[in-house]
């Protein structure tokens, strides 16, 4: 089966995701993302715009969430088959959903299952962070979620090796990576930041926590993180070091001549100082999920003093870093 929809001048004809056609849906939908500029969003995500943003980054933000629109325009297609006629026939969830589940496979089942487990989770981070993402990145996150569901589902739950999901990857020999993150403790009313750098076998050598008290904006906490990570390591006299950040506007920022007079451009402009300084820095994008190290001590930041160096691994890492060295 396929679906059809209008997109201007080319006709689309999209098949519809099955476990038995998933290698090929794959390769469609890349190229159906790639040659409408949307692969990069779909695969990276976009981030929150800061609150005193220039009129640049808004209009370049207004692009981005145009593209998502698209891009979420494209992905429901593969579920309009399930769930369209049965809306005529049912008027609450819990009965469509049983409806469903009762009557498909439960590969259908199943793709039905991700999209809805998808926005359970957005509703509980509301419940209890009062935090959501936009329903048009709630899409491009069922698609992420789709694509490692269909490949657990057909080579079984060693998903990590696939190349759909990125893992931590150690530098070349005479490097070293200094993971970075930002996070916050909104019970405590904290913006919290941690660091980790590792040698080329993965071997740990030092991390770093800091907190403050408030909430920064997160492109703000994100380049402070980073900016305290460079820091640390000139004060550590180490060389020839790969930053890796998951906010792939921060890295943009500081890759490019980003110039501005918010907070966020003076800490960007620091940092842009402090790497022509010592070029043998570089600061990289990485996926969130080969970042999970510097996640997990950004968020037990606020456990320690105000800045904290560490040359023994804290213990709220050791096993992530143990799972990277596998």
């Amino acid at each position: 089966m396929v679906v059809n929809y209008g997109n201007g001048n080319y006709p689309t004809i999209l098949q519809i995701l099955k476990v038995d056609n998933y290698e090929n849906w794959c390769k469609q939908i890349k190229v159906l993302f790639k040659c409408r500029g949307l692969w990069d969003l779909v695969k990276d995500g976009v981030e929150e715009l800061e609150e005193d943003a220039s009129e640049e980054e808004k209009e370049e933000d207004e692009e981005l969430e145009k593209k998502s629109y698209k891009a979420l325009f494209i992905i429901p297609q593969c579920l309009s088959n399930i769930i369209d006629h049965r809306l005529q026939n049912f008027h609450d969830v819990k009965s469509l959903i049983l409806d469903i589940c009762s009557k498909e496979d439960s590969m259908t089942a199943g793709r039905v299952a991700v999209m809805i487990d998808t926005l359970w989770k957005n509703r509980n981070n509301m419940v209890w962070n009062n935090e959501r993402d936009d329903y048009s990145k709630l899409g491009l996150n069922a698609f992420c979620s789709w694509q490692e569901w269909f490949l657990a589902q057909r080579y079984g739950t060693n998903v990590e090796n696939r190349s759909l999901i990125q893992r931590w990857e150690p530098p070349e020999e005479g490097s070293i990576k200094c993971n970075v993150d930002a996070g916050y403790n909104n019970s405590r009313g904290t913006t919290n930041r941690g660091w980790c750098m590792r040698d080329h076998m993965g071997r740990f050598m030092f991390a770093g926590a800091a907190w403050d008290v408030g909430h920064y904006p997160i492109l703000e906490a994100e380049a402070l993180a980073l900016k305290e990570a460079i820091q640390r390591a000139i004060d550590l006299h180490v060389q020839n070091v790969i930053f890796e950040s998951d906010s792939q506007r921060t890295v943009q920022a500081i890759r490019s001549n980003y110039q501005g007079v918010s907070e966020f451009s003076c800490i960007i402009s620091s940092i842009h100082s402090l790497l022509f300084n010592f070029p043998n820095f570089e600061v990289k994008f990485v996926k969130r999920q080969a970042n999970s190290v510097a996640h997990s001590i950004a968020k037990a930041a606020d456990s320690w003093t105000r800045r904290s160096l560490f040359d023994m691994i804290p213990l709220c890492i050791e096993q992530l870093l143990l799972h990277d060295m596998n």
